[in-house]
């Protein structure tokens, strides 16, 4: 930096103003301090790291006017703080990234962890802690005690705990435990209200005096269970079972057996025999069972009996008359 050039510039600023340059300087730090000290939110990358850490620890000069970044442990530790919640997935201050030859400092930051840490500053959730007594300073200064605590790992995360960084630059996974699945779960929304809400009627609730008597409804099988109701309990109303649609009843019509050989021959020899008429007294029958038809079948094979004994008794009396 070159401090004759500096002091020149406020030279020249304190003969336009008619004050010395030490007013000007104290003025302009102090501007820069109170008006500026949020503007760092509205950058991104390292601009925003370097200004969320500024914010956070104060004033922070590297050699040559770089940003101290492989001194930021030593720094938190001769301030006596402690720094927590660092991202998981981001390269602890002051270790060396494995596949560079020569640390560049905080430039050895990849995009996606610049973005990651700038982000945690951004929304506050970096914090620095104040070391108060004596006893715990030193333990960070001989590196019994870290001085940085990263986050704690996700639950998909193969790390049960996160990482801790000490002074002398070892880290170890002793920290914060991994995060269970109902912490990172999101919470499940709301489902959306229905346009049209269907009024259920609340069931009316009657003394055992005034409930009234519900009739069984038929089950399936025509079987009616009664389910008794104790004495003392609040009969609640019952709708009316829904109309059930009747059974379809099939009538099959079965065929007269045809007559016997017997019944043919004694209709071709004998003689025509009146019956009385009998069908007006006999009802119409749509459905023969396969009994009502064999019963009719023996009572003809009867009467066939019956005419074929007339018919040899009256051969035989003929022949006898024409033999005498």
């Amino acid at each position: 930096m070159d401090f004759a050039r500096l002091d020149s510039v406020l030279d020249c600023i304190a003969l336009q103003r008619g004050v010395t340059a030490d007013t000007i300087l104290a003025g302009w730090l102090e501007r820069r301090e109170n008006g500026d000290s949020e503007r760092w939110r509205q950058l991104d990358g390292i601009p925003c790291i370097i200004g969320g850490l500024t914010a956070l620890l104060g004033t922070l000069d590297g050699r040559g006017g770089t940003f101290p970044w492989k001194r930021l442990p030593a720094i938190l530790a001769h301030r006596g703080y402690t720094l927590h919640h660092y991202p998981e997935n981001v390269l602890m201050p002051g270790k060396k990234r494995p596949t560079l030859v020569k640390s560049k400092g905080i430039h050895d930051l990849t995009l996606r962890e610049r973005d990651l840490l700038a982000d945690a500053l951004k929304t506050n959730t970096i914090i620095i802690q104040h070391v108060t007594t004596d006893k715990a300073r030193r333990k960070i200064m001989t590196s019994r005690e870290p001085i940085i605590f990263g986050e704690a790992p996700q639950n998909d995360s193969r790390n049960p705990r996160g990482r801790r960084t000490f002074l002398n630059g070892r880290i170890d996974r002793r920290g914060l435990p991994r995060l269970s699945m109902a912490k990172t779960s999101p919470e499940p929304l709301s489902p959306p209200a229905p346009s049209h809400r269907l009024h259920r009627r609340k069931p009316q609730v009657l003394s055992p005096e005034d409930s009234p008597v519900v009739s069984p409804v038929p089950s399936r099988h025509h079987s009616s269970v009664e389910s008794p109701v104790p004495s003392g309990c609040h009969s609640p109303v019952v709708s009316s079972a829904p109309l059930r649609r009747p059974k379809l009843q099939v009538f099959v019509e079965l065929p007269v057996a045809p007559p016997s050989w017997r019944l043919k021959a004694a209709r071709q020899h004998s003689l025509p025999v009146s019956r009385p008429e009998t069908s007006s007294l006999i009802p119409q029958i749509s459905c023969l069972t396969q009994l009502s038809a064999t019963t009719d079948v023996v009572d003809e094979e009867g009467e066939v009996d019956g005419l074929l004994t007339q018919l040899s008794a009256t051969v035989t009396a003929v022949g006898t008359i024409n033999e005498e």
